[in-house]
């Protein structure tokens, strides 16, 4: 004769950790890689500082860039430049954007009237 167990064998649930951490592991490794901040134009070594100071804005689309190189090649944005072209470059850089702001005022003083 057969004797009824009071529980039914259904599922298992059970998790197995080591697998579990393994995936954890590698999620975690594939978000760092994927978060790391993308080089706009030319790599170039940062300098070190103590008291570092965070520039939220200067990570923007129109942001104007000069790297200059360990062994002195100057680039502005991610095109190789010469020292005596940057001061135009940085002028025709920045007049886009001066003659944006100067638009808006005018659109913004003209509806106040």
């Amino acid at each position: 004769m057969r004797q009824r167990n009071s529980r039914s064998p259904g599922l298992i649930s059970d998790i197995d950790a080591g697998a579990f951490a393994g995936i954890l592991v590698v999620l975690l490794f594939l978000l760092m890689m994927l978060t790391q901040t993308p080089h706009h134009g030319v790599s170039a070594d940062l300098p070190k500082v103590w008291h570092p100071i965070s520039m939220p804005g200067a990570n923007r689309e129109d942001a104007l860039i000069v790297s200059i190189l360990r062994d002195g090649t100057m680039y502005f944005g991610k095109h190789k430049t010469r020292p005596g072209d940057l001061p135009a470059q940085i002028r025709e850089g920045v007049a886009p954007a001066a003659q944006r702001r100067k638009s808006t005022s005018e659109q913004m003083s003209g509806s106040d009237t």
